[in-house]
């Protein structure tokens, strides 16, 4: 019986760690396929790469990438159990590559997003892993090296993509 006891401490504390998980500051780069050795997220192509960056403890912005357009969306997040709930404000932000001209372009579109859910596990080296069964290009997200997240992270937060959909 005793033990027991260590292993049932650990799936405790596993289960408070779940919990009280942030996101905050990270950046997850969601794709249709992954290396379970390295537990990156593979994106081969220019539409195949999706980022989810949390700003916050509630506050996130997805980034689907697809030149010469990629459009941004922002939203709360939820962590529950061993799920992720996004909930997406409406419309979106585009940003148009217009190369000839060597500038960009922001556009504002009406969209409404569904709520998504991920499952919350781990990969490899206990590294976090999203996963989702549904939707083939956001089948697992896997969080970016720490030099490509602070970049990612600065560039998004510099857009105030959120404040940018939320002003008339």
């Amino acid at each position: 019986m005793t033990r027991f006891l260590p292993l049932a401490l650990l799936c405790s504390l596993a289960y408070v760690s779940l919990q009280s998980q942030s996101f905050t500051g990270q950046v997850f780069l969601l794709a249709e396929n992954y290396q379970p050795e390295t537990c990156m997220a593979e994106a081969p192509c220019d539409c195949c790469g999706t980022e989810l960056v949390f700003l916050s403890r509630r506050n996130f912005v997805m980034v689907a990438y697809c030149l010469p357009e990629n459009s941004y969306f922002a939203g709360t997040y939820k962590i529950k159990d061993d799920q992720l709930s996004l909930s997406f404000q409406p419309g979106s932000l585009s940003e148009i590559l217009e190369p000839e001209k060597n500038e960009v372009k922001w556009e504002k579109k009406k969209s409404h997003i569904e709520d998504v859910k991920f499952t919350i596990e781990t990969c490899g080296k206990g590294m976090t892993m999203l996963s989702h069964a549904t939707v083939p290009d956001f089948r697992y997200g896997l969080r970016r090296p720490a030099a490509e997240e602070q970049k990612i992270l600065a560039k998004v937060k510099g857009l105030s993509i959120d404040k940018q959909l939320k002003s008339k």
